[in-house]
């Protein structure tokens, strides 16, 4: 039996941190983007959110094929999410159990 593969595991690493940043990105101010029925102004890096979003179909689809539990519920939280940036959180948690499941922990 092989263990973890040390470079799909850094791979998952990065797209855990790039989504951390990507959501510390998000903030109340500026006039361009309404939270969804809030009335309050929210900004966040569109172009962070969107890359980290695609890439991450791309690693889940390419690493555990479309049809694994992770890249299912990746795609369906991105495709339904009102607002992109709302995504962020809960595709971190799949990402992580994505991990702890690839490093048998």
């Amino acid at each position: 039996m092989t263990g973890p593969d040390p470079k799909r595991l850094a791979e998952l690493d990065a797209l855990l941190r790039r989504g951390r940043e990507a959501l510390a990105t998000v903030r109340e101010g500026g006039e361009s983007f309404e939270e969804w029925g809030s009335g309050r102004p929210i900004v966040w890096d569109q172009a962070a959110v969107n890359r980290w979003k695609t890439d991450c179909l791309r690693f889940l689809r390419e690493r555990l094929g479309e049809a694994s539990e992770p890249y299912r519920e990746f795609a369906r939280i991105v495709g339904s999410a009102p607002v992109l940036w709302r995504a962020i959180e809960p595709g971190l948690a799949v990402l992580e159990r994505a991990r702890a499941d690839l490093s048998g922990s």
